[in-house]
């Protein structure tokens, strides 16, 4: 998810964080977190040019079944082959929001064992995802948001239920 994030924010990496704010008793404020960028991996350019492929892939390729109703959805899809009888480990990395140039979720989806690998599986877990009109602030945090849509794992992805 980090890796789509980092394309939806041109380039730049942010700093992965799990509080964006604390609270006293009485609900006033006491600390925010701010967004940091963390390091720029690649440049705008090529952050752009992978963005354009990723919408492709989900508005013509292998991802269309990642399309949600209202979302603009960017992404990628891949199939790792095991080498067991469960079948192949098949992912999808994107991201989304009602206007793709300033997305709101950053997502990866695993699923282990997996026989489908047309990609037709991302469809059930997309339909189950968090509501993207959630705003972020015009950064995309590759956290979790809602459990659930998916079980988070370690690393930085969901295993859809």
């Amino acid at each position: 998810a980090m890796v789509a994030a980092t394309v939806a924010n041109n380039g730049e990496q942010m700093t992965p964080y799990l509080v964006s704010r604390t609270l006293d008793p009485d609900l006033n404020e006491v600390s925010t977190t701010s967004k940091k960028v963390a390091r720029t991996p690649i440049d705008s350019a090529t952050a752009k040019s992978l963005s354009s492929l990723m919408q492709t892939a989900v508005t013509e390729g292998t991802g269309t079944n990642a399309q949600v109703a209202g979302v603009q959805v960017a992404g990628k899809t891949g199939t790792a082959e095991t080498g067991t009888d469960s079948g192949p480990t098949t992912w999808f990395v994107g991201f989304a929001g009602t206007d793709i140039n300033k997305p709101q979720i950053a997502l990866a989806v695993v699923l282990d064992g997996n026989a489908d690998t047309e990609g037709n599986a991302f469809g059930d877990c997309a339909g189950r995802l968090p509501d993207p009109h959630a705003g972020s602030g015009g950064r995309v945090a590759p956290i979790p948001a809602a459990a659930q849509a998916a079980r988070w794992d370690t690393g930085s992805h969901w295993h859809c239920r």
